[in-house]
């Protein structure tokens, strides 16, 4: 994406959130939804867009000093509006940093990078441009640990940390059903001859050799044709194996095929959760308590009213959201809608009686903060109020005897409020921001019942898969008992299990679990295989998995790397290892 595009990508979000804030203010269309926005709000957005046309005109025109002051005015701003971090804006910059670097002004591209992170502080995509930068210089060292800190920053973040542990799970059950065929594939290569002459022995007592053989072919590799045949044909070869197998060996089958029962309820239970992470409404919430705007914020919260009405999360989270925005007057209705719904909420009693002592209402405000402080988890803050709303009543022995009760509850948080420089005085608790996830359990609920008949599907296919797993293991023993009942197996599983063959070629060396599985070690040919599987799926991560939104593509390159490298070590370790054997 260049530089143009993304700066014009991020013009158009300033410009989409006051956008939604006009149609909030006057006419309001019937399809759009947003949180309610007071004229001081819209003149900061109104502010905030030209500044940052101004530092865009700053940065081309290479003047420093002036892109400076003005990105100075811009945090000024963003303060202003209770914010931490302008996730758009940041990305702008980046993208006129990375846009610069490519055309060798370095220079102006580091200044970019400082108003980036200035932005948006500790963002993971900022060490990917800044990575990105540095490999453009020839700086390739330095880039490659930018790049490990980007995705090391990416931990700090809840919700992209989310996303994360995730692909990972996922990743971990793509490493197990794929290691799981692979270890049927070795037990075909290491025992599937003997089961194809016993078969080929059996229907050549009742035609010509060429054609039991042709059978007994067809009869082992017919499931191939069918849908998914490979899966098919490997699930059918195990039951046939079964008989062929130690003890150990049999272990991992019936755990391969538990786990293939397993998968599909953990994908679907998955998909579930992570389709709600995804959504606009959580993503914006999940800003929002790390203190960033973004440019959707206002109408993804105003979607999320819509989703959950009744919710007295939402209302809390909005309450809260206004309060940060300065709208307290939008913020004492909505935490009043709260109190009615939860009349032993402390957080929202709190912060309501904020707002009373912020229009002198002194009274009400004691009451609010008296009631709060009942509760252990706001204590401290309520009895830290009610010092501040006693010692505006003029009542100083009551504000003592508050002050001495907070710092009781808790003095390191006293000592903080008391040293701040701001002119309210009074602590809030913002428990709204705090509720994310019970939110996300109510969307949850939401997306399950719009969703109904294809949870339902889901729900059915993955009981049945898991049924029919339990099913096979079944049928496999009752095979094998019958089997040898009728005298087939014994001779032939005799010699095939516990018997390892002098073979030191290639295959035992270089193919994992191999050696392992002629010998009829079944757990530590199966573990064998996990290495390797999980560097070969490595790079396909991001692909088998959820994306994470990045701001700035980190790219593949690293993990391709540690993919090839980790393979080449290992079978290298592998050669060596088999040499000194045979030596």
């Amino acid at each position: 994406m260049t530089a143009l595009v993304r700066i014009t990508m991020v013009s158009m979000a300033l410009l989409a959130l006051m956008g939604t804030v006009s149609v909030s203010a006057q006419s309001s269309l019937p399809q759009l939804e947003t949180i309610e926005v007071a004229e001081p709000l819209y003149q900061s957005l109104v502010d905030l867009q030209e500044q940052w046309l101004e530092w865009l005109t700053a940065y081309h025109a290479r003047d420093q000093a002036r892109a400076s002051e003005v990105l100075a005015g811009i945090v000024a701003t963003m303060h202003g509006l209770q914010m931490e971090r302008l996730s758009d804006l940041s990305l702008g910059a980046l993208a006129s940093a990375v846009n610069a670097a490519r055309s060798s002004d370095f220079e102006r591209a580091e200044w970019a990078l400082e108003a980036a992170e200035l932005l948006d502080p500790g963002r993971p995509e900022g060490a990917f441009a800044a990575a990105t930068i540095s490999r453009l210089e020839g700086r390739r060292l330095r880039a490659l640990v930018l790049h490990l800190s980007g995705y090391l920053r990416l931990l700090s973040f809840r919700w992209e940390r989310g996303i994360l542990f995730h692909d990972v799970l996922l990743w971990g059950l793509v490493i197990l059903v794929l290691a799981g065929g692979l270890f049927i594939a070795l037990m075909v290569a290491s025992k599937g001859a003997e089961l194809y002459r016993d078969l080929a022995d059996l229907l050549s007592r009742k035609m010509p050799v060429v054609a039991a053989h042709a059978l007994a072919l067809a009869m082992l590799f017919f499931p191939v044709v069918l849908p998914t045949g490979l899966l098919w044909l490997l699930a059918y070869l195990s039951v046939l194996l079964w008989a062929y197998c130690g003890r150990s060996e049999r272990v991992v089958i019936a755990l391969i095929w538990l786990i293939m029962g397993v998968v599909p309820v953990l994908v679907s239970q998955q998909r579930e959760r992570v389709e709600v992470m995804l959504s606009p409404s959580v993503r914006s919430i999940e800003s929002l308590a790390l203190g960033r705007m973004e440019g959707s914020m206002l109408t993804d919260l105003g979607g999320l009213r819509l989703i959950l009405p009744e919710s007295a999360a939402v209302k809390h989270l909005l309450a809260d959201v206004h309060q940060k925005l300065g709208q307290w007057e939008f913020a004492r209705s909505s935490y009043l809608e709260v109190i009615d719904a939860e009349p032993n909420n402390a957080a929202a009693m709190n912060d309501l009686g904020a707002f009373y002592f912020r229009v002198s209402d002194h009274a009400s405000a004691i009451q609010l903060f008296q009631r709060a402080s009942a509760n252990e988890d706001v204590a401290a803050a309520a009895f830290f109020n009610l010092n501040q709303a006693y010692s505006a009543s003029f009542l100083f022995n009551e504000s003592a005897e508050m002050l001495s009760l907070a710092r009781r509850a808790n003095a390191s948080a006293v000592s903080k409020w008391m040293q701040r420089s701001d002119s309210v005085r009074v602590v809030t608790i913002l428990g709204g921001l705090k509720r994310i996830d019970e939110i996300r359990d109510q969307l949850l609920k939401v997306w399950n019942k719009a969703e109904t008949r294809d949870s339902l599907v889901s729900s059915l296919m993955a009981a049945m898969s898991f049924r029919l797993a339990i099913i096979v293991i079944v049928l496999a023993i009752v095979l094998e008992r019958l089997g040898r009942g009728r005298g087939f197996y014994r001779k032939r599983a005799k010699e095939a299990v516990g018997s390892p063959e002098p073979d030191n070629s290639l295959r035992r060396i270089l193919v994992p679990g191999m050696a392992a599985a002629i010998d009829g070690h079944g757990e530590r040919a199966f573990a064998e295989l996990l290495l390797p599987v999980a560097l070969l799926t490595l790079p396909l991560v991001g692909v088998l998995g959820y994306r994470i939104p990045w701001g700035y593509e980190p790219g593949g390159l690293l993990i391709w790397a540690i993919s090839g490298l980790g393979m080449l070590a290992y079978l290298s370790g592998r050669v060596i290892r088999g040499l000194r054997a045979d030596g």
